[in-house]
C-alpha cells in the first residue's frame, strides 16, 4: 500500500519519533510523508531511508487555507491508499484535505492527554471542540496510543465508535540491555548514584515537586547526581536554572539538553524519573524499562500501565511521596542481584507487551480492514 502520512512537524519529539520508527521499520508498505513546517530533525534522517517528503507553511491562517488546498491535491495527484494524520494540527488540515480530495481511508492519531480542567488553555479548548465535531465526519478510525489518550478524548467529545488503541512499540535492538559506559565515563559518574529525567521544559512537567524530593534527599547518606535532558534543559533557560538555585541543587544537578543517543545515555541511570501534572502513553519510560532502567512516575496517564510492578508509582504533586518511593527503590536496586533481576523484568514486560513489531501489525491491519 501507499501510505501518506501528514504531521504538524517534524521535530523531536514523541510522535515524530514514533512515526520515524514506524517507517523504518515497516516493510510491507511505502511511506511518504507531509510536514506541516520545515524540515526539523527528522527530515534528513527520512531521507536517508529514501522517503519522499513534502514541506507545507501552515504557520498562519492564511497559510492553513492554502495548505489544505496543496494537500488535497497532492492526494488527488499521487493517490496514497491510506492517508495517516499525526497529531492535532495533522489531523484538522490534513483530513479537510483529505476529504476535499474524495479520499476514502483517513486515519488520524491521538498522542496527548490532559486533565479536563487543568492547564487547558482557551484556544485549546477551541481546537479539541472544532476536532471532536469533525470526527464524526472526517477520519474512518482514529488511533489513539493508549487507554488515557483513549479516554481523554471520549470525555471531550469525539467519537467513541471511532476511537481505537494501538500501544505505542518500541525498537528492541536500539533499546537493549548491553551496557555502554559512555556517558558515565564522559561525566565522571562511577561513583555515583545516577537518577535522571527525560523529558522537555514544558507546562505538564512537575519540576518543582522533583526537586523538592530531590533537595529532602541530600539529607540521607547518598552520593547522587540528577541529570536532566530534554528540549530546553540546558543553563539559558532562567526559568529553569532559578528553580534549581532556589533549592540548591547546582552540584547534584547536570543539565544536558537535547541527547541524540538517548539509548546510552539510559543505561547509565539507576533509576529514572518521570514527574509530570499530565502524561499520555510516555516514550521515555517504555525506552528506560527496556535499557533495564526502572522507573518511578507521577499516576497520570497510562505511567502506571507501563511501569507496572516493576518501578513506582506516586501521588500527583506529593514530594513526601516521591522522596520514600526514591529510597525504597534505592534500597532494592543497592543489592547488585536484585538490581539484575529487575532489569531483565523492565526489559522482559516492555518486549513483551509494547513491541514495534506489534504496533506496525496493528496499524497494518486497521489500514486494511
Amino acid at each position: 500500500m501507499k501510505v501518506y502520512h501528514i504531521i504538524s512537524g517534524l521535530y523531536n519529539g514523541g510522535a515524530e519519533n514514533l512515526l520515524y520508527n514506524f517507517i523504518e521499520n515497516d516493510k510491507k508498505n511505502t511511506h511518504t510523508v507531509i510536514s506541516l513546517d520545515g524540515p526539523g530533525y527528522f527530515a534528513p534522517k527520512l531521507e536517508k531511508l529514501g522517503i519522499k517528503l513534502f514541506f507545507i507553511n501552515s504557520s498562519n491562517i492564511i497559510n492553513i487555507f492554502f495548505s489544505i488546498i496543496k494537500i488535497s491535491k497532492i492526494i488527488s495527484i499521487n493517490r496514497p491508499d491510506v492517508i495517516q494524520t499525526w497529531m492535532y494540527k495533522a489531523d484538522f488540515i490534513g483530513g479537510i484535505g483529505a476529504k476535499l480530495s474524495n479520499h476514502k481511508k483517513i486515519y488520524w492519531s491521538l498522542h496527548h492527554s490532559k486533565p479536563i480542567t487543568f492547564h487547558i488553555r482557551i484556544y485549546e479548548r477551541i481546537i479539541y471542540k472544532i476536532l471532536s465535531v469533525l470526527s464524526f465526519y472526517i477520519p474512518n478510525k482514529i488511533i489513539a496510543c493508549g487507554t488515557a489518550v483513549s479516554e481523554f478524548h471520549k470525555k471531550i467529545g469525539y467519537c467513541k465508535k471511532k476511537i481505537i488503541i494501538i500501544y505505542n512499540g518500541y525498537n528492541l535492538e536500539k533499546f537493549n540491555l548491553k551496557k555502554d559506559s559512555k556517558y558515565k565515563k564522559f561525566l565522571k559518574l562511577e561513583n555515583f548514584l545516577v537518577l535522571g529525567m527525560v523529558a522537555r521544559w514544558d507546562k505538564f512537567k512537575d519540576y518543582k515537586t522533583l526537586f523538592i524530593a530531590i533537595s529532602k534527599l541530600k539529607s540521607f547518606d547518598y552520593n547522587f547526581k540528577l541529570i536532566l535532558a530534554g528540549r530546553d534543559i540546558n543553563l539559558k533557560n532562567i526559568k529553569l536554572m532559578n528553580l534549581i538555585k532556589k533549592f540548591n541543587l547546582e552540584n547534584q544537578i547536570i543539565l544536558l539538553n537535547l541527547i541524540d543517543d538517548i539509548e546510552n545515555l539510559y543505561k547509565i541511570f539507576d533509576i529514572n524519573l518521570l514527574i509530570s501534572h499530565a502524561e499520555g502513553f510516555p516514550n521515555v519510560l517504555a525506552e528506560s524499562m527496556l535499557s533495564g532502567t526502572p522507573c518511578i512516575a507521577t499516576n497520570v496517564g497510562d505511567n502506571k500501565k507501563i511501569i507496572s510492578k516493576y518501578g513506582e508509582v506516586i501521588n500527583l504533586e506529593d514530594h513526601n511521596d516521591l522522596l520514600i518511593k526514591l529510597k525504597k527503590l534505592i534500597k532494592k536496586i543497592s543489592n547488585s542481584e536484585n538490581k539484575s533481576n529487575l532489569a531483565n523484568k523492565c526489559n522482559k514486560h516492555i518486549v513483551n507487551n509494547y513491541s514495534l513489531d506489534l504496533m506496525i501489525l496493528g496499524y497494518n491491519t486497521i489500514w486494511k480492514a
